[in-house]
This record gives structure tokens, C-alpha cells and sequence, in this order.
């Protein structure tokens, strides 16, 4: 099944074929509902920005919290609002969008791209009428699979969480999600099936920042966040993320120290993190224009 929402990453991959080079112990768990919206969510910016006098979070008046059931429509169309921008890059000669990714986002298969073929025919002569319309974006079947996802790879992760940014009047302005790093393809997460690694190994995702609250470091701030919850919340030793090369999100993985992942790269015992399951992980999540990079949560100031 292809992504649905959030992610930049977008393989189809065979589950059964990857569990079968695993040498380590899979943890498989099941849904079930956490609370995590019930507890506290810290934010301390670190000492260059406090020395500085910046804090994105006090200066725009932002709380970060656990999402809850009711978020949900605001999350829905932060999503909705990434899509929208996506389609219309795609179909616009200067676009950079990854066409077949974007595509396998949107529409599950050939057939339900044919179905929508008027749709399609109708923004590729007026890109911009799904941001004119934002209705029309309802009738793409992907939007159908969105909040069943939400739910299932964070509200109901036994390991997952997706940390939310309000401002004052209550508003979502940016979100950042938090699951278990597995070898299987996500969407098995987005299905309820979590096949965990190392339970000490997070992976961030689903990180989006309403337009209108973008360059001014409200991304970083929740970077930051959502990295020391997977410590805090999680007991996550280790933290990663897949960004596409040279993009915002991968500058600020730099900056904050994350280590692009190589068939070198070892890890201290015990991990099931192996020299076999690194080279999955890298034929998995790796291409031309991506990579996966990790970070000691110890190391985020």
C-alpha cells in the first residue's frame, strides 16, 4: 500500500521479504489506545537561542501537546494544505515533486486513478483550483484513508505519538509525528502492525508547519521537541528520520548533529540493529534522492 499522508518516504516494499533478512527479534505488538494527550509535554529551548533571546514557541505564542481525537480536524487540514500545494507543483511546469510518489500518495492504484481521471484533466488546465476549491480535494480517494491512518500510526501506537503546535486561539499551526523504526514498509504501521527493531530506536515523520508560520524556526522548535519526547516518553536511545537530501528538514538534521546511516555505521550492544538489518534499512529507505540519518537522543541540547 503507498503512503498516505505525512511521509516523505514512499516504497513499496514486500514486508514478508524484509522480515526474512531480520537476525534479530522482531516485536510485534497490536493496537491498542495510549493517553499520552494526558500528560505534559515540556519545551526548553536550548542555551545558544535562551542567550540569544529567541524562543520560536514564546515569541508566537505556541504550546506543544500530545494530539488528541479532536485535533484531528485541524491536523486533517494541515495535511490537506501540503497535498493541495504538492498537486499543484506537480502539474506546474517549474514543479520538482516526485510525480510517481506523489501519485501513489494520492491514488492507491491505476484504477482509482482512472476513476478520477476528470479530476485529474481538471487541475492539470488549473493547477490552482484545489487551493480555490478546497473541497475539490475531498473527492481524491487518499483524503478517504487520512485520519484512519492518523490514528492508527499515532493516537493508537502503543509507541507512537503525533505532537501538535497551538497558539493561543487554540489553532494547530504545525504537527510532528513520533512511531517505532521498523523494517516493514509504514503503511504496515498505518494497517496496526508494528514490527519494532529496537524499542530504543524512534523514527520521526509526518512533520508539517502551516505555511503561514514558515522561516521563522517554529520547524527547528519542534524538531527539538519532538526528539527529547522520544526520550522522555518513549525511552528512546536513539532517534531517526528520513528527509530528502539538501531539503529544510535535512539542514536541520544537520545542524542538530544527525548522522547519515552507512553500511559502516555500527551501533553499541545489545541492538538488534545488526550489520544485516543496516543494510536493509538502507535498501528500504535510501535512494537518489533521500536518505536516513539517526541521532543520539543524549546529544539534542
Amino acid at each position: 500500500m503507498p503512503i498516505v499522508f505525512g511521509y516523505e518516504y514512499t516504497y513499496g516494499r514486500d514486508a514478508g521479504a524484509q522480515n526474512q533478512m531480520v537476525t534479530g527479534p522482531i516485536t510485534r505488538g497490536v493496537a491498542k489506545s495510549n493517553h499520552l494527550g494526558q500528560q505534559a509535554l515540556n519545551h526548553t529551548p536550548p542555551e545558544s537561542w535562551q542567550n540569544a533571546g529567541q524562543d520560536p514557541f514564546k515569541e508566537y505564542g505556541l504550546t506543544p501537546s500530545f494530539a488528541e481525537e479532536k485535533d484531528l480536524p485541524a491536523v486533517l487540514q494541515l495535511e490537506a494544505a501540503e497535498d493541495v500545494q504538492g498537486l499543484i507543483d506537480l502539474l506546474t511546469p517549474q514543479g520538482k515533486v516526485d510525480r510517481a510518489n506523489l501519485l501513489s500518495q494520492l491514488f492507491q492504484d491505476e484504477s482509482e486513478i482512472q476513476a478520477h481521471k476528470s479530476l485529474i484533466q481538471e487541475v492539470s488546465e488549473e493547477p490552482s483550483i484545489l487551493a480555490k476549491v478546497p473541497d475539490r480535494i475531498q473527492q481524491i480517494p487518499g483524503f478517504n484513508r487520512i485520519l484512519p491512518a492518523i490514528r492508527t500510526s499515532f493516537l493508537n501506537n502503543p509507541r507512537g505519538a503525533l505532537i501538535v503546535l497551538k497558539d493561543k486561539a487554540d489553532e494547530v499551526i504545525a504537527m510532528e509525528g513520533i512511531h517505532q523504526l521498523q523494517l516493514t514498509h509504514h503503511s504496515d504501521i498505518e494497517k496496526g502492525i508494528y514490527d519494532t527493531i529496537d524499542p530504543q530506536h524512534a523514527l520521526l515523520s509526518s512533520s508539517r508547519v502551516k505555511p503561514s508560520h514558515t522561516r521563522r524556526k517554529i520547524g527547528e522548535a519542534l524538531h527539538r521537541t519532538a526528539i527529547a519526547s522520544t526520550r522522555e516518553h518513549f525511552g528512546a536511545s536513539h532517534v531517526w528520520s528520513l528527509t530528502r537530501k539538501n531539503s529544510p528538514s535535512d539542514k536541520i538534521n544537520e545542524k542538530l548533529g544527525f548522522q547519515p546511516l552507512q553500511e559502516s555505521t555500527r551501533f553499541e550492544e545489545p541492538t538488534n540493529l545488526t550489520p544485516q538489518v543496516i543494510e536493509k534499512l538502507l535498501a528500504n529507505y535510501n535512494d537518489i534522492d533521500h536518505h536516513l540519518s539517526w541521532l543520539e537522543t543524549s546529544n539534542i541540547d
